[in-house]
């Protein structure tokens, strides 16, 4: 025992007491813990079990919080286990002392160390259900005591253990555990707490400390997996971030500058969560976000000082996402680093604990970086970059924290399976062909596991959704198979619909456009109409929910999407109406930024839809056969992309398209020898614009672009061979009207094959049964050439039955109609021609009645099909041929007056037929009958046969209604959804300048401010000092650079000073934004100020009462 009394040795530990709180409130916990050190020899001494027990306990609660500052996992660890041991041993004293409270406080202590150091080898279960109930009792202990401060503690103690009660039970997957009772109940501890603390501002900061990320654990766990409608989150977040703020108010005048740090880095981690998932308007989203750097901007200064790991992690982790989603919506962020920020945050993780936590945060990071590897407006190499620092994150993270290999933790354990197929299949995407299939095996490895996972809160977890219907489309994108494309991109449907309605407010629009689009690459691929449609009704959605929201661009971005649809389908004129509503979409879009280089990026982008607009009138005009209007649409259309440079290249395939619908003209004018050559011109140039594109396809950057000029090129290779079968066509008509029937029917092969290798390359049903009905056309004609010369009934009836096969074929009545006529036509030639072989009058008697039905049911057809005049000639045919028949009876009459009436019938026939054909205009065949008149007249024998007179029509070698079938490959260039997004974004700050500007300064080159005018209620600044200060930033940029020029640009922080120079004033406006509005409203009020004041500007001498109406000149330009 030493000599001092038991009052001396309580007032030495007091006094080291004393010193503790001035190193705790430095942050010197070493000098803390020796000064607690020394202060517990000297009670072991005296044995003061009281004060020993409270030593003890203080020791335990430093070592805690020491471990958060130390930068090695080893000394991390060693704190926590040092911790442990101390409240282990005043646990002891305190049992001996019976000090119930102060039991379960360190009881409570205890298990939540061994859950923090022992979570990853032993069933934690136990540790952090009794650390709740220990703090629980204690706190209840404490208010029976009317130990506020106690009470207190152990409230925010609890709150970290339900808080992580709720995290392992979401991450469980444990089916039988009332997340929201849990939830409400954390949120009633933390609102009760914050009553009490307000008005606490001596409050240890430790305990703060550990309040302020209570709340931020919550709000980890809430908005990523808490399995609650979406409101009930949205309001837990938006209540702590209120809290936060309001934390701030309180506390940031203090020397807490821990606990205020912390803060700061909640505050924008919340506001950023609030922006992702939370806000659906995209101009909300970033002001939120800016609001987050905001945040960050103020803890900058603090970093030093407040060198807690977890604090630095929320810290960097808030600052890395923030700018990579300023960064997604094309906005550029001063002074943040996120790939530095990054770095930071994975060298603290070993440092972190509970390991719950850091899996979480290693998760999201990960994800994060996904993100911007999806994101195709980044550049392919620094999108690779991105996938593999999130490869080599979870592999970190996977050795560091194993839990994440626990399969009892299901939801890290397949988040990462998940993260790791979309990374793969990602890398495999963008990589070259030779290092593709590396990564696609790996993802296709883990694919069919995770996407068969039926857990009920998996299955509502807008990221696990989302990410499946990523790895699918982008599996079904490099897929070769043509059967597994489609089945990926059924089951990426299959996930994204139901994503749609659990979707994070930040990517609604992307979700929204990604249905439509992958019903849209599902339905081209399997020729489904209805799957097309589901495409367009997807973008319909998208119009209304963008046009709602004011986003112009999108909504403009989406009718042209409904234009390619349309294309497709073949609806021509709706898809020429979806390019105008697109332009009329864009004319909104631009009203505010006609002096704009966006402006005039998309004026370009409406005048290429312009020209798209005209190309569907033309292929309407095409299938309608008025050729003549579709050469001129097709012309002016590519007059319009002649003078558009991104897009000239397309201008010589729509300018030959003219060529072929003038080719298409004449040949249904029968100017067979002028559409020929026509033909061949556009055959020619067509080669000429595949050379054209092959140029531009090297140029091109993006993959979309190079895809969409292949397919033209592809379109134009077509059109080519079109071309050349139709020459073919042409010159084998012309050669069969000269009686050269074995060169037509060589030609009419040569056409036929060209278009059995077309058949083969569509893919559209519709245009492929179009070319299969003109390929048979072509066969029939063959055959109906080699039947002239060789006169076979078998070569007629092979010609019918190519005719009837393409009247099948042919949806269109007229095409169909005049097939079958032709088809009737040919057995009516078969039949004459065995009628002619026959010698028999019976059997001549039976094809005679097959002849008359054939010829009689062609007339029939024809006509319904339009086709008068050859109506009129099959029917003349029929009763000419009535009357050779009754002509031949008479030839082998041997009764007279039996012969006189058959000639009198054959007579009447003849006549009957004679004013058929004359109504019809065949001259050459009235001249024929007349003969057959004469010679009945002059009793002279008639020598004739059935193929004489049943001569084919015209209209049975014509090419009416042969026209070039429409092209998929030739649709137009697709917009970035993301960049019209931005287009959006950029377009609303110009539209809404007047809330983006603070403060305006009008001051003299020496500095003297004539006026200052608040757009905003703010603490006022001394305008001389603030106009001091920017004339010497101007001087000092003009010595720095040597120039006459002066600056127009200052950036600090979140704020842009803007400065015009007029020749005797310069105008400062402080904006939180570089607008062009502002730029121009800043030249207008220096020109308009010195032109109205120029005397007094000349001879100004410092009277500034002279320039009292410049208040007006303000009001007029920038609050009218």
């Amino acid at each position: 025992m030493s000599d001092l009394s038991q009052e001396e040795i309580k007032k030495q530990v007091n006094e080291l007491l004393i010193l503790v709180e001035e190193e705790e409130h430095n942050y010197n916990w070493e000098n803390a813990i020796e000064h607690l050190k020394k202060a517990e020899k000297i009670i072991q001494h005296e044995k003061i079990k009281e004060f020993e027990g409270l030593v003890y306990y203080k020791l335990g609660e430093i070592y805690q919080i020491a471990a958060n500052f130390e930068k090695t996992e080893e000394n991390v660890l060693n704190n926590l286990k040092f911790s442990r041991d101390y409240f282990q041993k005043a646990n002891k004293l305190f049992t001996e002392l019976k000090d119930e409270k102060f039991i379960n406080a360190c009881s409570g202590f205890i298990n939540y160390l061994s859950y923090i150091i022992e979570s990853e080898e032993k069933p934690i279960d136990i540790f952090l259900e009794s650390a709740l109930n220990y703090f629980k009792k204690a706190k209840s202990m404490f208010s029976d005591d009317i130990n506020l401060i106690n009470s207190i503690k152990m409230a925010i103690l609890e709150t970290m253990m339900l808080d992580l009660h709720l995290d392992e039970k979401i991450i469980r997957l444990d089916g039988h555990t009332d997340f929201i009772k849990l939830g409400s109940e954390h949120e009633g501890l933390i609102k009760n707490i914050w009553e009490e603390l307000k008005n606490l501002q001596d409050f240890p900061e430790i305990y703060l400390y550990h309040y302020l990320f209570s709340i931020m654990q919550f709000c980890l766990a809430t908005f990523a997996y808490l399995p609650a409608e979406n409101e009930v989150r949205k309001q837990f977040i938006i209540e702590n971030r209120d809290r936060i703020l309001e934390f701030i108010n309180v506390f940031e005048n203090s020397t807490k500058m821990l606990c205020i740090f912390s803060a700061y880095a909640i505050c924008s981690a919340l506001n950023i969560v609030i922006a992702l998932f939370y806000i659906d308007n995209q101009f909300e989203q970033k002001k939120y976000l800016k609001l987050a750097q905001k945040w960050l901007k103020k803890g900058e200064f603090l970093i030093l000082k407040s060198n807690a790991n977890p604090a630095l992690i929320t810290y960097y982790f808030s600052r890395f996402i923030s700018s990579i989603f300023l960064m997604y919506l094309g906005y550029s962020t001063r002074g943040f680093n996120p790939i530095e920020d990054l770095d930071r945050c994975v060298d603290l993780i070993p440092l972190f604990f509970p390991k719950m936590l850091i899996a979480h945060l290693s998760m999201f990071i990960a994800d994060v970086f996904i993100i911007a590897a999806l994101n195709p407006l980044f550049p392919t190499a620094q999108r690779k970059i991105f996938a593999k620092r999130a490869l080599d994150l979870i592999d970190l993270a996977t050795v560091k924290i194993l839990i994440l290999n626990n399969p009892e933790y299901q939801v890290f354990y397949l988040s990462k399976n998940v993260s790791l197929c979309l990374l793969y299949t990602i890398l495999g995407d963008l990589s070259k062909e030779n290092k593709k299939s590396k990564y696609f095996q790996k993802s296709y490895q883990i694919f069919d596991e995770i996407s068969k996972y039926d857990s009920p809160m998996m299955v509502n977890n807008y990221f696990y959704l989302m990410s499946i219907s990523r790895i699918a489309t982008l599996l079904a994108k490099n897929s070769k198979v043509k059967s597994e494309k489609i089945d990926y991109y059924q089951r990426a449907i299959e996930f994204l619909l139901p994503s749609k309605k659990l979707t994070i407010a930040f990517f609604h629009i992307e979700t929204i456009f990604s249905i439509g689009e992958i019903y849209y690459k599902w339905g081209t691929l399997a020729n489904d109409d209805e799957i097309l449609k589901k495409s367009y009704l997807a973008y319909f959605d998208a119009i209304e929910y963008c046009k709602n929201k004011g986003y112009h661009n999108l909504v403009g971005s989406a009718y042209i999407n409904l234009a390619k649809i349309e294309d497709r389908r073949g609806n021509f004129l709706s898809a020429a109406e979806n390019y105008k509503n697109a332009i009329d979409s864009f004319d909104q879009a631009i009203l505010t930024l006609t002096y704009t280089k966006l402006s005039k990026k998309i004026e370009k982008l409406k005048d290429y839809l312009k020209a798209w607009n005209l190309i569907e009138y033309a292929k309407s005009y095409h299938i309608k056969e008025d050729y003549n209007k579709a050469q001129v649409t097709y012309e002016e259309a590519s007059r319009i992309l002649k003078n558009l440079h991104e897009y000239e290249f397309e201008a010589p395939f729509y300018s030959t398209w003219a060529i072929l619908e003038k080719a298409e003209d004449l040949s249904k004018k029968n100017k067979h020898q002028e559409a020929a050559a026509t033909y061949l011109v556009a055959q020619s140039d067509f080669g000429d614009t595949v050379e054209i594109l092959n140029s531009n396809l090297s140029k091109r950057k993006t993959l979309r672009e190079k895809e969409r000029i292949s397919k033209l090129i592809q379109a134009a290779k077509i059109r080519e061979t079109y071309c050349s079968a139709r020459y073919n066509l042409e010159t084998g008509r012309l050669e069969s009207k000269k009686g050269n029937h074995i060169v037509a029917a060589e030609l009419y092969n040569k056409a036929g094959v060209l278009f059995e290798n077309l058949c083969q390359v569509y893919k559209i049903e519709r245009e492929r049964n179009e070319l299969t009905g003109i390929y048979y056309l072509c066969k029939a004609w063959v055959n109906m050439e080699q039947a002239d010369v060789e006169q076979k009934p078998a070569l007629y009836a092979k010609a019918s039955d190519l005719f009837e096969k393409a009247s099948k074929i042919f949806q269109e009545s007229q095409m169909k109609k005049l097939s079958l006529g032709n088809s009737l036509y040919c057995s009516a030639l078969k039949s004459g021609s065995l009628f002619d072989k026959t010698t028999d009058l019976n059997e001549k008697q039976d094809f005679y009645k097959k002849i008359k039905m054939y010829l009689r049911e062609s007339s029939k057809n024809y006509r319904i099909g339009g086709f008068e005049q050859d109506a009129l000639w099959a029917l003349a045919t029929s009763t000419f041929f009535d009357g050779i028949w009754h002509l031949i009876q008479a030839d082998n009459q041997i009764d007279f007056s039996k012969k006189t009436d058959l000639l009198n019938i054959a007579t009447k026939y003849l006549n009957s037929a004679l004013q058929i054909f004359k109504k019809a205009g065949y001259q050459q065949k009235e001249e024929e009958i007349r003969k057959y008149l004469q010679m009945i007249k002059d009793e002279k024998a008639i020598l004739t046969s059935a193929l004489n007179v049943i001569e084919k029509p015209e209209v049975s070698e014509s090419t009416i209604g042969i026209s070039a079938p429409a092209c998929p490959g030739e649709t137009s260039s697709s917009v970035s959804i993301g960049e019209m997004q931005r287009h959006d974004l950029t377009t609303e700050s110009e539209v809404n300048w007047h809330k983006r500007i603070h403060h305006l300064y009008l001051f003299f080159p020496s500095g003297i401010c004539l006026t200052t005018h608040p757009f905003k209620p703010k603490e006022e600044v001394e305008p001389h000092l603030v106009a001091g200060g920017l004339t010497g930033i101007s001087a000092l940029i003009q010595e720095v650079t040597k120039s006459e020029t002066k600056i127009k640009k200052v950036e600090q922080e979140e704020i842009t000073i803007l400065l015009e120079h007029g020749k005797y004033l310069t105008a400062a406006l402080i904006t939180e934004e570089n607008l062009i509005t502002l730029q121009n409203k800043l030249v207008k009020l220096i020109q308009d100020v010195e032109d109205f004041y120029q005397e007094e500007l000349e001879s100004f001498s410092g009277n500034l009462s002279l320039f009292s109406k410049i208040t007006k000149f303000i009001q007029r330009i920038f609050e009218n």
